[in-house]
C-alpha cells in the first residue's frame, strides 16, 4: 500500500468514532493470520491467485455470451451509495 492510499485510510479512520476503531483494530489483530491467507500477498502488485484469474475468465465469459445482462459500474455505486 503506497503512501497516499496509507494517508487516506488514516483520515477515513480517524473519522470514526473511537469505539468503532478500537473493534476494528481489535478483530484486524485477531485475524490478521486468516486475513493474510485471504489476501495471499505477494510482492508484485499485479500478482494475481490462480482462483482469481479464473473467476475473471468466467467473468469475462459471460459478459462476451451477453454483454447487456448486468449493470454498469455507476449503476453499482449508484445502488450502494442509496442503500444506506
Amino acid at each position: 500500500m503506497n503512501t497516499s492510499n496509507v494517508a487516506t485510510l488514516n483520515e477515513r479512520l480517524l473519522g470514526f468514532p473511537e469505539p468503532l476503531r478500537e473493534n476494528l483494530a481489535r478483530y484486524i489483530t485477531e485475524h490478521l493470520d486468516d486475513i493474510q491467507d485471504d489476501m495471499q500477498w505477494s510482492e508484485d502488485p499485479m500478482y494475481l491467485s490462480d482462483d482469481l484469474k479464473e473467476e475473471l475468465s468466467r467473468r469475462e465469459a459471460a459478459y462476451e455470451e451477453n454483454p447487456h445482462e448486468g449493470i454498469s459500474w455507476q449503476e453499482l455505486e449508484n445502488r450502494l451509495l442509496n442503500s444506506r
